[in-house]
């Protein structure tokens, strides 16, 4: 994928990464083992929600936004782990 932005004259800026381009991520650790993860975050959006147990697997949880800025995962068992939020 190519970037680049314009400049003031209209002009084709080659190898500048335009901001609103690059991917917004949040990484949330939950050390404590709960089965409801409660996070908030500060992307202004409703992320994709990737999550990973303490040794790397990919864990299923069921998530609910709550607004723009905090969302809910909960599991069927308690875990700890990270939560990876992209907008």
């Amino acid at each position: 994928m190519k970037y680049s932005k314009v400049n003031n004259e209209g002009k084709e800026v080659l190898g500048a990464i335009a901001y609103s381009d690059m991917p917004k991520q949040y990484i949330h650790t939950q050390n404590n083992a709960i089965s409801l993860w409660t996070i908030e975050h500060p992307l202004c959006g409703y992320p994709e929600v990737t999550c990973k147990n303490e040794i790397g697997n990919t864990i299923i949880g069921d998530v609910k936004h709550v607004n723009e800025n905090i969302l809910t995962i909960e599991f069927k068992i308690e875990i700890s782990g990270k939560a990876v939020l992209t907008v």
